[in-house]
């Protein structure tokens, strides 16, 4: 019975590793091979890296071949999404009408244009 389960788990193994040379270019497959997704003598259990929710201030996590990468919404980013973008960055005044930008708000969402004297607006 014992050789019965071994020799299902080692099928089940070459057919994963059939399936990933198959599908991935050889630098892509070395790449997963040697970061170990998988738990057991037989790698029967998978890891999910997004299992643990990683990505912060409502990011979506997505699996990669080497990991996981945080998907962010706009005001966000960094590699867990954990830092504010300062909306000022983008240059969002018209410049030629404007003396600076300035942050209206603590979420940091918002801004202000200011502008030269007779000029109003972002």
């Amino acid at each position: 019975m014992m050789e019965h389960v071994f020799q299902l788990q080692w099928e089940y193994l070459l057919a994963n590793v059939l399936h990933y040379i198959q599908v991935l270019s050889s630098s892509q497959l070395i790449q997963l091979l040697s970061k170990k997704k998988c738990l057991g003598i037989y790698c029967q259990t998978l890891i999910n890296p997004c299992m643990s929710n990683p990505c912060q201030l409502n990011g979506i996590c997505q699996e990669t071949l080497t990991g996981f990468e945080c998907i962010c919404l706009p005001e966000f980013q960094d590699t867990f999404c954990q830092t504010h973008v300062n909306p000022c960055l983008s240059n969002p005044c018209v410049t030629s009408n404007t003396i600076s930008c300035e942050i209206s708000d603590k979420s940091m969402k918002n801004f202000i244009c200011m502008c030269y004297p007779d000029y109003v607006g972002r």
